[in-house]
């Protein structure tokens, strides 16, 4: 056994050399031969080209779908549903492709997400370059129209479920504001207030006459007391003589009472009992106080008695308002909440359809194009592989053959 040495390796190395040099046309023509086989199979197998659209997620943030993540959408693309329908649309399963689900997934279509979750590339490799392009083109719009579809279905239902809310809610104010028009036409609340304020000014009137006339009365009692004491102190005769000297104004009244002249008032008796003047006037002003007395009384009595049938009648009335204002507060109440309610609705509705923004401003498609050239082919690498492959094993066979030579040249 040869000792491992540098010297070794550099004889070895020489032999190697030597050997492949000997036989050169053993390693070189097979290889090159086998170089151009690869290169011309390569050629002559059909042209591929790849259409690559793009898919974009824009103002997702923004809206109610920002829990849509782009690699989710990826990974709808590749569910087999969707792709097995784009395959039949494209006749890929018929002949001259007749390929398979899986044929189409791993041969054919490759999604990628080269950008994390901004862009989705959809690249498809066929050997035409307009059904690339459409293929790749129908898996970008058919994929993203079907997610936004399932995506977007529960908000349609939310969408929906507040505008029969909003409808609710106005007709619900509708039919109040109706009620309420209604019950101020019928209840004619501004004539029942009218009427309620005409009472209490009367009554408010007839208290101040009542004030009045109480005053008036207690000042006439005050006079009749007065005249009655008065009369009953005077006598109802007296004699002449002393009449007439207590007052010298008698002969006067006594005309006036008797009609009869001073002359004939002379010829009387002095002694002789005639009525007393003051008690006869006295008592006549106290028959006129007493009248004016019993008239201020009957006046006190009818006001008392209109003040009653007034209370009673405002009374009527002002229950009737109270019973139509409450009435109409509860209305107006109702009214109010439902206006409220439908304010709210509308709300709610105009904040959901801000938040909410067509698919072609949640997804931008950057449509695939017709492409120009086909994928390159690689023979010419595939050739030098072959070639590189074929020299060293054809060399290793050289090598075999020179050190079996030399061993049959040492043994002869």
């Amino acid at each position: 056994m040869e000792e491992k040495t540098p010297q070794g390796s550099v004889l070895l190395s020489v032999r190697y050399g030597r050997a492949v040099s000997r036989r050169w046309r053993l390693c070189m023509v097979p290889s090159i031969l086998a170089t151009a086989g690869v290169f011309i199979y390569v050629s002559l197998l059909p042209r591929t080209y790849q259409a690559q659209a793009i898919v974009t997620s824009t103002n997702v943030q923004e809206t109610d779908l920002k829990s849509m993540p782009t690699l989710a959408l990826a990974e709808f693309f590749r569910k087999g549903d969707i792709l097995e329908q784009i395959l039949r649309e494209a006749n890929l399963d018929k002949p001259p492709y007749k390929l398979t689900l899986d044929d189409f997934c791993k041969d054919v279509l490759q999604i990628d997400t080269p950008r994390g979750n901004e862009t989705i590339d959809i690249a498809v490799r066929l050997p035409s370059a307009v059904l690339a392009r459409d293929v790749a083109n129908v898996v970008a719009h058919k994929g993203v129209d079907t997610y936004l579809q399932n995506i977007q279905a529960p908000f349609e239902l939310v969408l929906h479920s507040l505008k029969e809310e909003e409808a609710n809610s106005l007709s619900q104010l509708a039919q109040a504001e109706s009620t309420l028009e209604e019950f101020e036409a019928k209840s004619h609340l501004p004539m029942l207030r009218q009427d309620v304020e005409s009472k209490l000014a009367a009554k408010a009137d007839r208290i101040a006459r009542r004030a009045r006339k109480s005053v008036d009365s207690a000042a006439k009692t005050e006079h009749v007391r007065s005249l009655t004491e008065a009369v009953k102190s005077e006598p109802v005769t007296v004699s002449l003589d002393r009449q007439l000297a207590q007052n010298p104004e008698v002969e006067r009244i006594l005309e006036k009472i008797m009609g009869k002249s001073g002359q004939e008032l002379m010829g009387l008796h002095l002694g002789e009992m005639v009525l007393n003047p003051v008690h006869y006037l006295t008592r006549r002003d106290l028959l006129t106080a007493q009248a004016e007395e019993a008239e201020l009384k009957a006046e006190l009595g009818a006001i008392d008695q209109a003040e009653l049938e007034g209370d009673s009648q405002l009374v009527g009335l002002h229950q009737n308002l109270v019973v139509a204002e409450e009435h109409l507060r509860e209305l107006t109440f109702q009214r109010d909440q439902a206006l409220s309610l439908a304010k709210m609705s509308q709300e709610a509705l105009r904040q959901k359809k801000l938040r909410y923004i067509s698919p072609p401003q949640i997804l931008a498609i950057i449509s695939a194009a017709i492409p120009t050239r086909p994928i390159a082919s690689g023979r010419v690498q595939y050739a030098i592989g072959a070639f590189i492959a074929c020299f060293a094993i054809l060399s290793m066979i050289a090598v075999l053959l020179e050190a079996r030579s030399s061993r049959r040249g040492k043994a002869a």
